[in-house]
């Protein structure tokens, strides 16, 4: 098991990912649409596979080592990532009722970092937004 304390969140997962491999924490999908009508299972299948965006729940200890041997940013806990269609392996956690994917490093493709928009937030609380800037989005 690991503990992750990141963001003022507390959460503990029961896999730890090895090496290059990324814990993703991946929206669920719905079963049902707004109307009530449900789904068949073969569908949301599908879409949980191409997702292609998630929130970093843990790293392994090889991650990124190319980068970061660069000096370059890495992803860490709690950044969002934009990753390969239909790479990994999905998960479901039922203690916590969320969805994660295990990916391996090479698969992601960029990320938004986590104090990057939580500046962003802060800034839209204090200040009205008067033009729209894009978040900041770093390309591996």
């Amino acid at each position: 098991m690991i503990n992750l304390h990141k963001h003022g969140g507390n959460m503990t997962l029961k896999m730890v990912p090895l090496d290059t491999a990324v814990i993703v924490n991946v929206k669920k999908i719905q079963e049902k649409t707004a109307c009530g009508i449900e789904l068949p299972s073969s569908m949301t299948v599908k879409e949980q596979l191409a997702q292609t965006k998630g929130t970093v729940a843990a790293i392994g200890d090889m991650a990124f080592e190319e980068l970061r041997n660069l000096n370059k940013l890495v992803p860490e806990a709690g950044d969002i990532v934009y990753f390969k269609k239909y790479s990994g392996i999905c998960w479901y956690d039922e203690e916590d009722d969320k969805e994660y994917k295990i990916i391996n490093d090479q698969d992601i493709y960029s990320f938004e970092s986590a104090e990057k928009q939580k500046e962003e937030e802060q800034k839209e609380f204090l200040e009205p937004n008067e033009s729209e800037e894009e978040r900041e989005i770093f390309v591996i």
